[in-house]
């Protein structure tokens, strides 16, 4: 049967909220579609505190499914709970709210469902997207000319790829060190990413290019600073870019939301930290950190599968529910440039592993297949064609350096 679901966020980063619920839901809907995402305040009876007033993003999401209403009902109220949704008073701000509204050929009537849900033409952040997936639904608004709530279209989509931008502050990094050296200039460069479309922002204090010179967690720390409370002030994921278990454990209690740990999560102090802790942790395929140039994988195996053995084996023996974990073929560390093609090419055959893909091919080394530019920064071109690739092949997250440049995707 067909049903479709409305998804509100009005706690936190709503954005990301919304992402994790599309993420679970595409494994209880065949062919998942989403609306467009609607902006709007929040619906609030008469004497509610003050700071219940925060605005919702709001989407409406469809499929098909063989559970019966009520076991779905149960799905998703498990996966309210799965992504952060803490028990709180009626209306009050919630994490993810995931209503059952409409059902092809359903009626229901009892305590605990109702379909179609009853408040579906009094509230435009409802029934706008649901007219969006579905013209031909007989339900009518119950406003006039004026939509209230303030209900506004926005042009992010909760179903396509999502940019990680790249903020380093190291000396050292290959294309960008140095530029970052204050405070100050790293929120520069993020309100413009933010601006611009970044869902994440990824900071990093340590370069892993070949031959940079490794440091420790407390030089790490030092040259984070207060870099992750400033950030985290904004309403975006912050990530931050380390493979010391001690400074991650520091960066979460500053307010970051996730990990991206190079070494591939194979530390057991990171795995303690992960397993310990509700945050997501990205873990990339590599063979030595920082990476050498002179070792790859070996030329007569398929480095497509190479990586995704890795990959399903490190998922199954972290035993951290799949939903945190987010997987990072590692474009570059231990592969040559024609086997980071190869991995790019093949991308789509990393999505049944069962976790979200992010890739990091931003001004990397092997792009010099393509481009003569010696220098890093000239390579934006080639990663901007490498980007419009991996969103037609559903990859969940790219990494990047120039935001700015990839607005057009």
């Amino acid at each position: 049967m067909k049903v479709y679901l409305g998804l509100g966020s009005n706690q936190g980063v709503r954005k990301e909220f919304l992402r994790k619920a599309w993420f679970e839901l595409k494994y209880i809907l065949s062919g998942i579609s989403a609306s467009s995402t609607f902006e709007s305040d929040a619906l609030m009876p008469a004497g509610a505190p003050e700071n219940w007033n925060n605005p919702f993003l709001n989407i409406v999401v469809t499929g098909e499914t063989s559970l019966d209403p009520m076991d779905l009902l149960r799905k998703v109220k498990d996966i309210e709970a799965a992504i952060g949704r803490k028990p709180s008073q009626r209306w009050a701000p919630r994490e993810i709210d995931i209503d059952l509204l409409f059902i092809d050929g359903e009626k229901i009537q009892n305590e605990i469902l109702k379909i179609p849900h009853p408040e579906i033409r009094n509230r435009p952040f409802v029934l706008l997207p649901l007219l969006e997936l579905n013209p031909y639904i007989d339900i009518s608004p119950a406003w006039g000319p004026k939509i209230p709530f303030n209900t506004q279209k926005i042009s992010w989509k909760v179903d396509t790829t999502q940019i990680m931008g790249i903020l380093n502050l190291t000396p050292d990094s290959f294309s960008d060190g140095g530029e970052l050296s204050d405070i100050q200039s790293l929120v520069k460069k993020a309100d413009l990413m933010v601006s611009q479309g970044a869902s994440i922002l990824d900071v990093g204090a340590e370069s892993t290019r070949p031959g940079a010179v490794s440091i420790d967690a407390t030089k790490e720390m030092s040259r984070l600073g207060n870099s992750i409370c400033e950030l985290s002030k904004r309403e975006v994921v912050i990530s931050v870019d380390t493979r010391h278990p001690e400074t991650a454990a520091w960066a979460l209690g500053q307010g970051a939301h996730w990990i991206n740990d190079v070494s591939g999560l194979t530390n057991p102090e990171m795995i303690k930290i992960a397993k310990n802790s509700n945050n997501d942790f990205i873990f990339m395929h590599n063979l030595g950190i920082p990476a050498n140039p002179n070792v790859f994988l070996p030329s007569d195996q398929d480095p497509v599968l190479v990586v995704k053995d890795w990959a399903k084996n490190q998922i199954e023996t972290l035993g951290i529910p799949k939903r945190r974990l987010i997987f990072d073929p590692g474009i570059g560390f231990g592969k040559g440039p024609k086997q980071s093609i190869e991995i790019l090419r093949r991308i789509g055959e990393y999505k049944d592993l069962g976790v979200r893909i992010l890739v990091g091919h931003s001004r990397k080394s092997f792009l010099r297949l393509f481009t003569m530019a010696s220098n890093p920064k000239d390579r934006d071109t080639e990663t901007l064609t490498v980007s419009k690739y991996l969103v037609n092949e559903g990859v969940d997250y790219i990494r990047v350096h120039d935001v700015v440049l990839h607005a057009v995707l």
